[in-house]
């Protein structure tokens, strides 16, 4: 008796498996790929034999018509070779030519995807697939964290650096939990904190400290019986939220800010759109001069189609080298310029007028911002903001 894969050929040589008249358009898909991989070498794989042994069963009749003889071969089928094994891979790791991303390489497993297509949808995360078993994900202290959570139970080897991480933001979390359930005035390295950013008497001030809450992990129950823009800024629940640009003028928006003492300000602005940002710029620069507050672009668009950009950006001077002295930067959505390593300065709050400000290396670069504003007149597509009403 014949071994089913050397059927398989036969059906194959004699055009069979390949003849829309006898096999169904998937079947005949799978049995072609069956069969050039038995001529490149590589024999089956115990779930491919069971897949050929399934679609023979399933087409028993049209089978009849070329191999006449008893098919019990498919109850109990024979083979040529030993079923080939897999290595499995499961990693997660970075890679010293990508500081932007980690990656996820696994060999197929139902379960292990199903699990990363949730988190991928629910946490609304942007990928870099770059095979079929390799996936890539920016390097955030966010995304480290639901990555290897959602896979620590499949038994990944994680790379000592990823590791090392995953530790840290778990000891934060919980150490912020802790902290939660501390009273301010008994808390030392809180107490610091605060003088540092608020001043000696923040005792006093429960707008900041409400606000503050986010950043350095304690809570602080407290109601306003004024429903300020500041107030509501301040009792957020996460750090994204969204202002409402058609409801809400820049003007106010600013007030709040300067109120709950967030400056320096970063400002983004979506550099496809030149008409909006020819449009918004004098807005931001007009607004924060009333406040003499400095402000600082970061970047030109094409002269072709931005000259009025470019050209108010001249005129007003506002090409000045970044420094921690600088109140307000405005940069565009994808582009983060290379010298904000190094200069030391760095936001306490970010105005976004582009929802597409999420998962890029400026969001990267302003993770530990615990007060980041979409400014749009559209509800942000992502799933972890706080609305400002």
């Amino acid at each position: 008796m014949k071994t089913v894969d050397k059927i398989l050929l036969d059906l194959h040589q004699a055009h069979w498996t390949n003849n829309s008249q006898n096999f169904p358009v998937n079947d005949r898909r799978i049995l072609a790929s069956f069969c050039n991989q038995l001529k490149s070498g590589k024999f089956f794989t115990e779930n491919q034999a069971k897949l050929l042994i399934k679609i023979f069963k399933e087409n028993q009749d049209i089978l009849k018509n070329y191999y006449n003889s008893d098919l019990s071969f498919l109850d109990s089928p024979k083979w040529s070779e030993p079923f080939r094994v897999l290595a499995q891979v499961r990693r997660i790791y970075t890679n010293p030519g990508n500081s932007t991303h980690f990656f996820v390489e696994y060999t197929f497993n139902k379960k292990i995807k199903e699990v990363l297509t949730l988190l991928i949808q629910k946490e609304k995360v942007e990928v870099l697939t770059l095979t079929n078993k390799t996936i890539g994900f920016l390097l955030t202290e966010t995304n480290i964290y639901l990555v290897i959570t959602a896979l620590k139970n499949f038994r990944f080897e994680i790379s000592e650096n990823l590791e090392k991480f995953y530790r840290e933001i778990v000891h934060i979390q919980k150490t912020q939990k802790n902290h939660q359930q501390t009273f301010l005035d008994e808390n030392e390295k809180i107490q610091r904190h605060l003088i540092e950013d608020i001043g000696d008497n923040y005792r006093e001030n429960k707008l900041l400290l409400s606000d503050r809450q986010l950043r350095y992990g304690y809570q602080f129950l407290t109601d306003f019986h004024e429903k300020t823009l500041s107030n509501s800024i301040a009792l957020r629940k996460k750090p994204r939220v969204w202002i409402d640009s058609s409801v809400i003028q820049l003007r106010i928006l600013i007030d709040s800010l300067i109120e709950l003492k967030r400056f320096p300000i970063m400002i983004v602005l979506d550099g496809h759109k030149v008409e909006e940002c020819a449009k918004i710029l004098p807005e931001i620069y007009l607004t924060l001069k009333q406040y003499q507050k400095t402000c600082s672009v970061y970047f030109r668009l094409d002269n072709k189609t931005g000259q009025i950009f470019n050209k108010f950006i001249s005129d007003n001077k506002l090409n000045s080298w970044l420094n921690l002295s600088t109140d307000t930067v405005v940069i565009d959505n994808s582009k983060l310029p290379k010298f904000f390593d190094k200069s030391g300065w760095y936001p306490k709050s970010v105005i976004s007028f582009t929802n597409s400000f999420t998962n890029n290396k400026g969001t990267v670069w302003c993770d530990g911002v615990d007060l980041l504003v979409y400014y749009t007149d559209k509800k942000p597509m992502i799933a972890d903001h706080y609305e400002i009403l």
